[in-house]
């Protein structure tokens, strides 16, 4: 179910501009002001700590970026995130869709009519690092290399 009311939306994107496979991983993000059911304005929000995303802490970098780069927004769109960064989402009342939908107009004209569906198997599970196998990164959809 959409948010109402006239509020923001972001849709994190990868280098291609499709929907990104993991939230703090994405380059960039198509950030859209709705109003009405209607998108009224469209800017794209470049993310200068996609570098830190094997050096810096999961959590401290996911409320970077919605602290400096996505204050406003209310939902968040992308292909997966982390279990902490999706609670913490919700713990400050956005909104975190995830969906295996790559196309993101797609992706939001289906929010817009409440019929984009949250995939729940797209959150990422902590993994243990004994767990891996060699070269195989903590984090489900983010390369090690």
């Amino acid at each position: 179910m959409p948010r109402s009311g006239r509020h923001k939306v972001a849709v994190a994107l990868d280098q291609g501009g499709r929907i990104s496979g993991h939230f703090r991983a994405s380059p960039r993000f198509l950030v859209v002001t709705l109003d009405g059911g209607k998108a009224i304005r469209e800017e794209v929000r470049e993310n200068p700590y996609v570098d830190e995303v094997e050096r810096e802490g999961s959590d401290a970098l996911c409320w970077k970026i919605m602290e400096e780069i996505l204050p406003e927004v209310r939902a968040v769109i992308c292909g997966g995130m982390g279990e902490s960064a999706f609670a913490g989402m919700l713990r400050r009342d956005v909104l975190p869709l995830l969906t295996s939908q790559k196309d993101a107009k797609k992706a939001l004209d289906r929010y817009m009519r409440g019929r984009l569906r949250h995939e729940e198997g797209l959150i990422h599970r902590p993994r243990h690092p004994a767990d891996l196998s060699e070269g195989e990164s903590p984090h489900p959809g983010m390369s090690s290399e």
